[in-house]
């Protein structure tokens, strides 16, 4: 059933590929995470649907505090590193302290969906999950330095 599940997903991602003016690298890339946590953690099908939907949740309840947090950051920048006008130390305040905000919520939504796994993954499959993202975060960052480079 797994060889069936991780077929069907290189086809997907075959298709996905020949298709690859329509969609996203960063598209491509969640895909490429999908097959190799399923592979990774040895997930069946029914485990995988059900993670799936809880990892998906998670990130979209994450998307929009990203975003906001990088709206904040970019107007930070243009209004205090490109000026060369006095600062509002106030405004500046209140910016400074809602990233804070935001950054405790991510880690709060990060946990919770952590902690909500343990009905679906094992304490041996979490851990793993756990060093997965970490070396698949670094892997890309260095595939990115690496392009940039040449």
């Amino acid at each position: 059933m797994k060889n069936l599940i991780l077929t069907f997903l290189l086809i997907g991602v075959t298709l996905f590929a020949q298709r690859s003016d329509r969609h996203s690298p960063r598209e491509k890339l969640g895909q490429l995470e999908k097959i190799k946590l399923i592979e990774f953690l040895n997930l069946d099908e029914t485990t995988s649907l059900k993670f799936f939907a809880r990892k998906n949740s998670f990130e979209r309840k994450t998307k929009e505090l990203f975003r906001e947090r990088e709206s904040i950051l970019e107007s930070f920048g243009k209004e205090v590193i490109d000026s060369e006008e006095e600062w509002d130390n106030k405004k500046l305040e209140e910016s400074y302290n809602r990233i804070w905000e935001i950054e405790k919520k991510i880690f709060d939504i990060r946990a919770e969906f952590y902690n909500s796994l343990d009905d679906i993954l094992s304490p041996e499959q979490r851990l793993k999950l756990l060093g997965f993202e970490h070396r698949f975060r670094r892997e890309i960052q260095k595939l990115m330095r690496n392009k940039f480079k040449d």
